[in-house]
């Protein structure tokens, strides 16, 4: 059930990101876990 959430969550944030024209980067970790890099601004 958590992971449902974090995955429900995680592309929520994604996706309101690419809808205000921000840069979205997605790394996966090591442990598993998934690090979300949002760049505001200039150089999109």
């Amino acid at each position: 059930m958590f992971f449902y959430v974090y995955s429900d969550a995680f592309e929520k944030c994604r996706l309101e990101a690419r809808r205000k024209g921000h840069s979205v980067l997605e790394n996966r970790l090591s442990d598993g876990s998934i690090k979300l890099t949002i760049q505001i601004g200039e150089g999109q």
